[in-house]
C-alpha cells in the first residue's frame, strides 16, 4: 500500500511515537487536516526516488509520480515559481517564494528526472523555475536576493542547497542551463561567502554579500561547513575547475571547532573563531519543533545548558 504522500501529498508533521493504537489513529485523523508545505512534497520525492535508486523494491517509480504529479498540479504558480503552503485538498494557502523551497522543487526535479528514465518534458518545469529565479530574485553580485524589495540578512544556506540541486542536473547530463548557475554559487561562495581568514563559511550577510553586522555576521554552523565542503569537492569533477583549498579548510574548521569531543556530534553553532556559542545538536532542536516548544524558550534552554557545560 502506498503512503500518504504517494498518494499525493505528505502531512507537514509527524505525531510523536510512544502513542497506544487508538491514540495514534486519532491523532493521525487530527493532522489529516493540516497544511502540506512544498519542501516535505520535494523531499520526499527525492527520497522515493533514492530509495529506488539503493535497490528498494517496494513501488516508489508509483510514489515519485504521485508525489511529482501534486507539486505540479498544487503548488505551480502562473509565474513558475512554486508556492510555500497549500491545504491538503491542493487549494494555495501561502503563495510566497521561499528560495529555499525553490531550490528543493529543483532537488526533486532533477531526481524525478532521472528515475523516469531522463524524460524531456521534466526539464520545462526546472528550466522555468530557475529563468524566474534569474530573472526575478537574481543578485547582481551573484545568486538571488530572497525577497523584492530586498530583505536582510542574506544566507547562505538556501544557496547552498541551490547548488546541490544544480550539481544534481549537471551530473545527470544537464549541463544548461544549471552549469552556469551552479558556477556561479561556488564563484559567491569562494570569493564572498567563505571568511579567508579561517576558511570557514559563514550563515548571514549584508546587500553586498559582506558579513552581516552585529552576532549575525559571525554565526558559523559545523554542519553547513561540512555541506559545503562536500559539494564544493564535488563540483570540481562535475565543473571541472580546480577547488583548491576550500573544500578541506570547510572541514577543518567543522572537525577542529564543532565536534563536542564528550559526545562526538556537531554542535549547533560557533562564532566566526571557532568558539561554541550554541552547544547544541538538532535532536533536541527537533524534538522542540515537534512539541512546540517557542524559539524563544529554545534560545532559553541553549544558554542555560551552555552555561551549565561553561561554554557560554
Amino acid at each position: 500500500m502506498l503512503s500518504g504522500f504517494a498518494r499525493g501529498s505528505s502531512r507537514a508533521r509527524c505525531p510523536c511515537g510512544g502513542r497506544s493504537a487508538p491514540t495514534r489513529a486519532a491523532a493521525f485523523t487530527r493532522r489529516s487536516t493540516w497544511p502540506r508545505r512544498i519542501r516535505v512534497q520535494a523531499r520526499q520525492v527525492y527520497a522515493y526516488a533514492e530509495a529506488g535508486r539503493l535497490g528498494w523494491q517496494g513501488p516508489w517509480r508509483d510514489a515519485v509520480a504521485h508525489g511529482l504529479d501534486f507539486i505540479l498540479k498544487a503548488y505551480r504558480r502562473p509565474d513558475g515559481f512554486f508556492r510555500t503552503l497549500v491545504s491538503p485538498e491542493g487549494e494555495p494557502l501561502d503563495e510566497t517564494v521561499d528560495i529555499y523551497d525553490q531550490a528543493f522543487v529543483l532537488f526533486a526535479l532533477a531526481h524525478a528526472y532521472d528515475a523516469n528514465g531522463r524524460p524531456a518534458h521534466l526539464l520545462e518545469p526546472a528550466e522555468t523555475l530557475l529563468n524566474a529565479l534569474v530573472t526575478t530574485l537574481g543578485h547582481p553580485g551573484g545568486g538571488f536576493d530572497e525577497a523584492v524589495p530586498r530583505r536582510l540578512p542574506l544566507r547562505s544556506n538556501p544557496h547552498m542547497h541551490l547548488l546541490e540541486a544544480m550539481l544534481t542536473w549537471v551530473g545527470f547530463g544537464v549541463e544548461t542551463p544549471f552549469a552556469a548557475k551552479a558556477n556561479e554559487i561556488v564563484d559567491l561562495a569562494c570569493s564572498h561567502l567563505i571568511d579567508p581568514r579561517t576558511g570557514a563559511i559563514g550563515e548571514y550577510y549584508d546587500a553586498g554579500w559582506g558579513f552581516a553586522p552585529g552576532e549575525e555576521g559571525g554565526v558559523r554552523e559545523p554542519g553547513h561547513q561540512f555541506e559545503w565542503a562536500y559539494l564544493l569537492n564535488l563540483a570540481g569533477p562535475l565543473l571541472k575547475r580546480d577547488m583548491g583549498a576550500f573544500p578541506a579548510r570547510l572541514w577543518d574548521f567543522g572537525a577542529t571547532h564543532g565536534i563536542d569531543p564528550a559526545r562526538k556530534v556537531a554542535v549547533f553553532a560557533l562564532d566566526a573563531d571557532g568558539k561554541v556559542t550554541e552547544f547544541e545538536d538538532n535532536l533536541i532542536w527537533r524534538a522542540a519543533d515537534l512539541l512546540h516548544v517557542s524559539r524563544e524558550e529554545r534560545i532559553a534552554l541553549k544558554r542555560r545548558v551552555a552555561g551549565e557545560q561553561g561554554t557560554e
